[in-house]
């Protein structure tokens, strides 16, 4: 069959990757780049070039299987990260670090009360969060969540409210009507065990490299940058695909490996696919802003309070800051920021990233009720779950299980991995 990828993402390439090994395979994508939310920017401090991700990032074994495996598949490194976190009360003027491991963290906690307090209510969240993980609930807002807790209000608007806002990057605003779902899933699996850290991973070099590998490891599909596609229309047997400066193609079948909002653009004039149109429509998006920057003020005031992720409340607004020059001890951060820029800002991305709210995932549902209809299909990572770059794999791969069921790929990163 002839089959075109609109979208050179995580979720578009690994669709082409595993699609051309039985299928020809054209792949669009409207940027220069190839990418999409996996971006790597590079900046040189203290004599360290330093690799930071401002989009997606961080990985683990637990909740990543099926990206690892991509990884092992294209020969792809990985550095592993103790993940640590802080907490900062602008206002208040207190922080606190976590996990507390070693002999002075931890009597730095017990002799602190903020950090005291904060951390045992904080565990006794989690506690109440766990089932609701497990069992893949996602119609009980933040809201509802907190309102069953038994911990104080004052505890719930001043730490676990704004920790939960700043670390899933949800608007401050918006936080209480979001799923309680994806805002604790992270912090739920990933949380560690007594006074040690939880170990993450991190592509070697950046995400940048493994999207290079991907399309390096492409043999027979056709990849044509900074093409955007105008229209999409139903033929006879399949679909008549026009992308700007090229004249139209007909394929078998199309998958629109882009967000929901970029999808229903791209679409928007395509007849016969209401129910697709409709499901599109009901997915809710707002914009973030990534600075890459070298500005020490948005971490912590006491340097030994300096963590892998940073979370910033100042009261109105909780923010995160990631330490991307921990190995070397640089001030490399990147911030998602809301007007003003930090000092020393390198560089600046902005990312449509989806509402989580339980219509959201409602719309999920609505979406994959009219996969493949008429050789129509959606990738990307908001279509699974939490929207994670491991569903945006998996979105792909489920693509190709209609798709290719027999191709070899597929069966190098669905099969079971050494040490399972």
């Amino acid at each position: 069959m002839k089959i075109a990828v609109i979208g050179s993402g995580g979720a578009g390439l690994t669709a082409a990757w595993l699609l051309e090994q039985e299928h020809d395979v054209v792949v669009y994508e409207r940027n220069p780049t190839m990418g999409g939310h996996a971006h790597t920017v590079e900046v040189e401090r203290d004599g360290h070039m330093h690799t930071v991700d401002d989009g997606f990032c961080w990985f683990s074994e637990s909740m990543y299987p099926r990206y690892l495996a991509l990884l092992k598949t294209l020969g792809v490194g990985t550095d592993t990260v103790d993940m640590t976190a802080s907490f900062t009360d602008v206002q208040r003027g207190k922080s606190v670090f976590m996990p507390p491991v070693g002999f002075g963290p931890v009597m730095g906690v017990v002799f602190s009360p903020f950090a005291l307090g904060n951390l045992l209510r904080f565990a006794g969240a989690v506690k109440a969060a766990e089932a609701i993980v497990r069992d893949h609930v996602t119609d009980i807002t933040c809201e509802a969540f907190l309102a069953g807790l038994s911990q104080s209000k004052r505890f719930q608007d001043e730490f676990l409210l704004p920790f939960m806002s700043a670390v899933w990057g949800c608007p401050w605003e918006q936080t209480l009507r979001s799923s309680i779902y994806p805002l604790m899933k992270y912090i739920v699996l990933h949380r560690p065990t007594a006074f040690s850290y939880y170990t993450w991973q991190v592509i070697h070099g950046g995400t940048a490299a493994y999207i290079r590998s991907l399309a390096t490891h492409l043999e027979h599909a056709v990849v044509y940058p900074d093409t955007p596609v105008q229209s999409v229309q139903k033929t006879d047997t399949g679909f008549r695909v026009t992308p700007a400066g090229q004249e139209p193609r007909d394929f078998d079948q199309v998958v629109v490996a882009a967000g929901a909002r970029d999808a229903g653009k791209i679409l928007a004039d395509t007849q016969g696919i209401e129910a697709a149109k409709a499901a599109l429509g009901k997915f809710e998006y707002y914009q973030a802003h990534v600075a890459t920057h070298c500005d020490a003020t948005y971490m912590p005031p006491k340097r030994s309070h300096w963590a892998v992720g940073n979370v910033r409340y100042e009261g109105k607004s909780a923010d995160m800051t990631i330490w991307h020059g921990h190995r070397t001890g640089s001030p490399v951060f990147a911030s998602y920021i809301q007007d003003k820029e930090p000092a020393e800002t390198k560089h600046v991305s902005s990312f449509w990233l989806p509402m989580e709210t339980p219509q959201h995932f409602e719309a999920q549902k609505a979406l994959a009720a009219v996969q493949g209809e008429a050789g129509l299909w959606f990738a990307g990572d908001y279509t699974r779950d939490i929207g994670s770059h491991e569903d945006a794999v998996c979105s792909a791969i489920a693509v190709a299980e209609k798709l290719a069921p027999d191709c070899a790929r597929l069966a190098q990163i669905t099969g079971p991995q050494d040490g399972s």
